[in-house]
């Protein structure tokens, strides 16, 4: 059976393919990004994609879980950001906000 997104790649490397991009997108994602939730949605949906390989689903569907699924949980994980954000802002006189008005010199 020809599949379309197989890229010449045996299927029964597809899951250790998966798992080595979620291990790639975590230890990017806590060592260059500093824990700022951009990569970790695509890491976990990978390492979700290489647990369907290991269950014999279709390539397509790893590709779908892995796209779809790091979208969706990119989106949840931005949504749940901003609303944590908006609600705790910093109090004035903290950080750079205690420079506001000052003059440099």
């Amino acid at each position: 059976m020809l599949t379309v997104l197989d890229l010449g790649i045996d299927i029964s490397v597809w899951p250790w393919v998966w798992l080595g991009t979620a291990v790639l997108f975590a230890l990017i994602e806590v060592t260059v990004l500093a824990g700022t939730f951009v990569l970790l949605p695509f890491a976990i949906s990978a390492f979700l994609a290489a647990i369907a390989g290991w269950y014999d689903a279709a390539i397509e569907v790893q590709w779908a879980i892995f796209l779809i699924g790091g979208a969706a949980l990119w989106a949840v994980f931005w949504r749940y950001a901003k609303r944590f954000m908006a609600e705790h802002s910093n109090p004035e006189g903290v950080c750079a906000d205690r420079l506001v008005g000052m003059t440099a010199v």
